[in-house]
């Protein structure tokens, strides 16, 4: 017998209990003794079973989660893990997540509008942050950043700590001069983390200078920084470019530290040490985050600290340089 795509009334004729039966043990309700339960479960996995997703959405009067996810020139690999995580949580209680593109704000605009009216049960805002959203009843959740505004939620790391992880492995490091190099963005993430960082350096004793990834070659040879920290990996490479355009080379005359350990770094920069972000990880926290809202449970879990992933691009150096 070929029971792929097997249904409910399959379950319960091979079981030999209701239907009924069935629906409690697939959504862990009461009423069924362990042993039921786990026999039930067991024949629909050994039988391919798939939760009829629109049947559910019916019965609660919303039918998905739409992904709103930044697809324009700056977006990365990192995106995509975001939605894998969102995807992997949401789909484990039968929401299906929806995924819109946009690059500009009016096709943000547009989509937002369009999610609404499609009576989607919450919305996720994946990529470039958005700060203030339009005005609405539907529950949104931000990875990376905050938001502004009525139902608006965000999940990220502690930023400032991202800082100050960061210049506190350098001042480890040996490094007391540093560049930190940013794309002078004002959005949540990029301005907790220069906090975090300045505030570290200032306790340290350190010293620091601000620029663009392109500062870096200057930056050495005026300021005589040793080491720069980049807000993210994509300035981390660019850093590097541009040092060794000058004729210099890292880690041996500047070490550069970077925040991401992107998906796609092997090809681009195999050697970068870098902060570790879990993207799918914050996908999942998205997504609890929202099951959070729809329930009416309260939620408290937080994303760890990023650890440091140390491959070549920072040198010790000797306390007199």
């Amino acid at each position: 017998m070929d029971c792929v795509g097997i249904g409910i009334p399959e379950i319960a004729k091979l079981c030999g209990v209701s239907i009924a039966t069935v629906d409690r043990a697939l959504h862990n309700r009461p009423g069924i003794s362990e042993a039921t339960r786990a026999k039930i479960l067991a024949c629909a996995k050994n039988n391919s079973y798939q939760p009829n997703l629109s049947a559910r959405a019916l019965s609660r009067g919303a039918s998905f989660v739409g992904a709103l996810v930044f697809a324009g020139a700056l977006a990365t690999p990192n995106e995509l893990q975001v939605i894998l995580g969102a995807r992997k949580e949401l789909r484990a209680h039968e929401y299906p997540l929806f995924i819109v593109p946009y690059a500009t704000d009016a096709e943000f605009r547009a989509a937002f509008s369009d999610l609404e009216q499609l009576n989607c049960a919450a919305l996720i805002l994946v990529g470039i942050g958005k700060t203030k959203i339009p005005e609405t009843s539907t529950p949104v959740v931000a990875a990376i950043h905050h938001l502004q505004g009525t139902n608006a939620f965000g999940v990220a790391p502690n930023e400032e700590r991202t800082g100050r992880t960061a210049v506190e492995y350098l001042r480890g490091m040996g490094h007391r001069r540093i560049a930190f190099l940013d794309h002078n963005a004002t959005l949540w993430a990029n301005l907790e983390r220069k906090r975090g960082f300045m505030l570290g350096a200032q306790e340290l004793g350190v010293s620091v200078v601000s620029g663009v990834a392109t500062d870096l070659p200057e930056l050495v040879q005026r300021e005589q920084v040793t080491a720069a920290f980049c807000h993210n990996d994509g300035l981390a490479i660019q850093a590097i470019r541009a040092v060794e355009s000058h004729g210099m080379s890292v880690p041996e005359d500047v070490s550069v530290l970077g925040v991401d350990d992107r998906t796609d770094l092997p090809f681009l920069q195999p050697n970068l040490t870098t902060l570790r972000y879990d993207f799918e990880y914050l996908g999942a926290l998205a997504g609890r985050r929202v099951l959070a809202l729809l329930s009416g449970q309260p939620f408290n879990e937080q994303m760890p600290d990023l650890p440091i992933i140390e491959r070549g691009t920072v040198k010790r150096i000797a306390p007199g340089i």
